[in-house]
């Protein structure tokens, strides 16, 4: 009898040892981690947002009386393939689709189709960094710009895009490093930032129940979707290519017409009235004097005609300037020969 109360006993205390346990580990699955870390502890310098993207390569913006420069090679990289830097010219040329942009070093002048436009802070070259200035031609790219000073970042986003906004429904929301509870925690909010622009949240990613959001300050995390409230969807117009798929060329030889752009004549042909030809060459470009300064007539209307006749456009460099000196040997021989 004995025997049996100590076996019960023994098997009473083991439940009693197994449930406290697997108590304990249940609530330690279930507890939240309450560690706050800094988003951007580990990134020095300005910081640098991409829509969905936080930017870590290559050296950081510059915030100079107010204005943003961001460095060439970036912008070449994340916004614009296309844009030109101009050694031998200290110039750099930006070409959207109605526009030839030219900014040069240290002057407050830039020249948008050859008009000359005030810069508020010109292209800088720093520690051997060209640094562009991107408020100046954020509307030419179609992008927005904001600089947040509390976390010393600077936010762009592409004006042709489609994203949500969300905000979160309490104060008890939080956004993690992560997709789980047990991640550290990267953002609070209080009561009062609650239904302002602080507790805007941009929805990029949806997962089965969480959503990768970014805080108005530029912070990436994860918030559960339960803790969120979606009210606006914003969809902007999107805009073609700046540079529009030329027409294929045939194989084997090419039919080249050359044209002589000073008027209007060339709307004239089409396809069907003018078979066989492959590429149109128009006069655009035009040295004007030997430090290569070049006078440009690109006309976006030329495309647009030229390829809706599924032709291609080539545009023709001349070389019109007459100031050249004569090496001083031919001088020497013309003077002694008319003597």
């Amino acid at each position: 009898m004995r025997r049996r109360l100590v076996n019960l006993l023994t098997i009473y205390l083991v439940v009693v040892l197994g449930l406290v346990l697997g108590y304990y580990f249940w609530i330690r699955a279930n507890t939240p981690n309450t560690q706050v870390v800094g988003f951007f502890d580990d990134i020095p310098g300005t910081r640098l947002v991409i829509g969905s993207e936080l930017i870590v390569e290559g050296e950081p913006p510059l915030i100079r009386e107010g204005r943003v420069l961001l460095p060439f090679d970036t912008v070449k990289k994340h916004i614009d393939p296309y844009i030109w830097w101009d050694e031998a010219q200290k110039k750099v040329i930006v070409t959207t689709r109605d526009r030839v942009i030219r900014m040069e070093t240290g002057k407050l002048e830039a020249l948008v189709n050859e008009e000359p436009m005030e810069l508020q802070f010109p292209p800088v070259e720093e520690n051997g960094i060209l640094y562009i200035p991107i408020d100046f031609l954020k509307d030419f790219y179609r992008i927005s710009l904001r600089y947040n000073p509390e976390q010393d970042v600077v936010i762009l986003d592409r004006r042709n895009s489609i994203y949500r906004i969300g905000e979160p429904i309490s104060a008890e929301a939080l956004i993690r490093t992560g997709m789980s509870i047990k991640e550290p925690i990267v953002r609070k909010f209080t009561e009062s930032e609650l239904g302002t622009q602080s507790a805007e949240l941009v929805i990029f990613e949806e997962y089965e129940s969480w959503y990768r959001v970014r805080t108005y300050e530029g912070i990436f995390g994860y918030i559960p979707k339960a803790d969120v409230v979606v009210r606006d969807i914003i969809i902007t117009q999107q805009e073609p290519d700046r540079f529009e798929t030329s027409p294929p060329l045939p194989a084997g030889k090419l039919n080249l017409v050359w044209d002589m752009t000073y008027s209007k004549k060339y709307m004239e042909f089409s396809r069907e009235k003018s078979p066989g030809i492959d590429v149109w060459s128009p006069t655009w470009f035009e040295i004007i004097d030997r430090e290569g300064t070049v006078k440009n007539r690109a006309n976006p209307e030329y495309v647009a005609w030229a390829h809706s006749n599924g032709w291609q456009v080539w545009g023709h460099v001349a070389n019109a300037f007459k100031d050249i000196e004569e090496p001083a040997s031919s001088s020497t021989a013309q003077n002694s020969g008319t003597r």
